[in-house]
């Protein structure tokens, strides 16, 4: 198994290389990034699924975010969230 760091640019590349570079906002791609970055340690590695993400993880307005019974909701602005 080869495993890559990848910086935010290299992730968020990864998306454009899968079509789905607009799938979230670039605000909510970095958040999403610095979440994922949370968990990613030597040894539990992250292993990137963009399709898995486009599906797990979904970005709303804020307004819209309480009717949203959501594991995890990633603020990210004042009016967006990303919600799983």
């Amino acid at each position: 198994m080869i495993i890559m760091q990848l910086s935010y640019n290299e992730f968020a590349h990864q998306f454009e290389l899968h079509g789905r570079q607009h799938q979230f906002s670039s605000l909510a791609l970095e958040r999403l990034y610095e979440h994922l970055m949370e968990f990613n340690t030597p040894e539990h590695p992250y292993v990137l699924d963009v399709v898995g993400l486009c599906c797990e993880f979904t970005e709303i307005d804020a307004k819209d975010a309480e009717e949203y019974h959501a594991e995890t909701r990633i603020r990210v602005d004042d009016d967006t969230y990303l919600l799983i």
